[in-house]
């Protein structure tokens, strides 16, 4: 079973080690970082969360941190396909900043998923088509 996050940090190194550093989150840094990233919203302070439970807040939500160094944004709206599509203001916040590939590490070796992914398609036959006659049959096609 898998588990939804729509979780976005900015930081100025590793995240994992600043993130162990941290204390409460400074209320005045985080209500001007959002204030930054959801410009003309309404943002009123309400109860927080924690990372645990925090990474996949109901919609209209959000949960933030702010300490020196290291901010953290929980959002729906960050579980996008394409990063590219995140609103102007997020991706301008994030100028300068490191990326990092997140993975799991208990996951299979990202090689041997890729080999396994492709001996799986090397054994598939061609596509087989069907259409469903009027009569309620699958009836096999020769093409599309």
């Amino acid at each position: 079973m898998g588990a939804k996050t729509g979780l976005l940090v900015y930081a100025d190194g590793a995240v994992p080690g600043l993130l162990r550093q941290v204390g409460a989150p400074d209320q005045r840094r985080t209500a001007e970082l959002m204030r930054r990233l959801y410009p003309g919203g309404a943002i009123d302070q309400a109860s927080g969360s924690n990372l645990r439970h925090g990474v996949y807040p109901p919609k209209g939500r959000a949960y933030a941190g702010s300490w020196p160094g290291v901010e953290l944004v929980c959002d729906q709206q960050f579980m996008i396909d394409f990063p590219s599509r995140l609103p102007g203001e997020l991706v301008a916040e994030a100028v300068g900043l490191h990326g990092f590939l997140v993975r799991d590490p208990n996951a299979p070796d990202l090689a041997r998923q890729e080999a396994a992914l492709k001996a799986a398609v090397a054994a598939m036959g061609p596509p087989r088509i069907y259409r469903l006659g009027p009569d309620g049959v699958l009836a096999e096609r020769e093409s599309l």
